[in-house]
């Protein structure tokens, strides 16, 4: 059985540099073309950990937030083909990380006051 785990993609919507917007792109460029070259095919595909970064999140509109799940789906669509992988629900993985959560004012308040202690 051949896998590929591919993690922490950090896709970054309008509110990052185009530095790492740029970045983000080349890894996924490097990525695809290496799997293309190599001809790899797998049978299971486990992505996991943050698709953004958490300081993104904050202040989104729900139009920013829409913007980075397209990428974020785009991505995970275009990563199926690449593998040759044809049956998704039952051969991908996706476990999202700590980043991709959203708060609400009064869990960030709570994590901001006991972030003091440290």
């Amino acid at each position: 059985m051949k896998w590929l785990h591919v993690s922490d993609q950090h896709f970054s919507p309008k509110t990052s540099s185009a530095k790492e917007q740029s970045r983000n792109q080349i890894t996924k460029t490097q990525l695809f073309d290496y799997l293309e070259r190599a001809g790899k095919e797998v049978n299971k595909l486990f992505i996991t950990g943050d698709f953004c970064f958490a300081r993104d999140l904050f202040g989104l509109s729900s139009e920013e937030l829409k913007e980075t799940a397209i990428k974020t789906v785009s991505f995970i669509r275009d990563l199926v083909k690449k593998v040759h992988i044809h049956d998704i629900s039952s051969h991908v993985y996706v476990v999202p990380g700590n980043n991709n959560l959203t708060r609400s004012e009064d869990h960030l308040t709570l994590v901001r006051g006991n972030l003091s202690f440290y």
